[in-house]
């Protein structure tokens, strides 16, 4: 038996109300991640960088252009070697300061 994706389990009164919290949580949660970007982001950037430079020419230049720009043969490279290029929260971790790494400790609590 498959799990179908196109029917909503979640009865329709409820919906609204867990639509609302989610919005809620997104909303409350928005400045942390902002904090985290500004803090990670750098050092993201860096790594991925890093990765994208030991891919192939074509996999670094499908990777580069923008989603909206890429051609079909594009999409399809990325989608395959996307787990070759993405960086984990762990990969990220590494690279901070001990100072970093205290700061995003209290971040990831909030």
């Amino acid at each position: 038996m498959k799990f179908r994706k196109d029917i909503n389990v979640v009865p329709q009164a409820q919906r609204a109300a867990l639509t609302a919290a989610f919005a809620k949580y997104e909303a409350e949660r928005q400045p942390v991640r902002a904090e985290l970007d500004i803090l990670e982001g750098p050092h993201r950037s860096k790594l991925r960088k890093a990765k994208l430079a030991k891919q192939s020419e074509e996999v670094r230049e499908a990777h580069e252009t923008p989603e909206d720009k890429r051609t079909p043969a594009q999409r399809e490279r990325v989608a395959e070697t996307i787990r070759f290029v993405g960086v984990s929260e762990q990969e990220v971790l590494k690279q901070l300061t001990e100072e970093e790494k205290l700061v995003t400790r209290i971040f990831r609590r909030r």
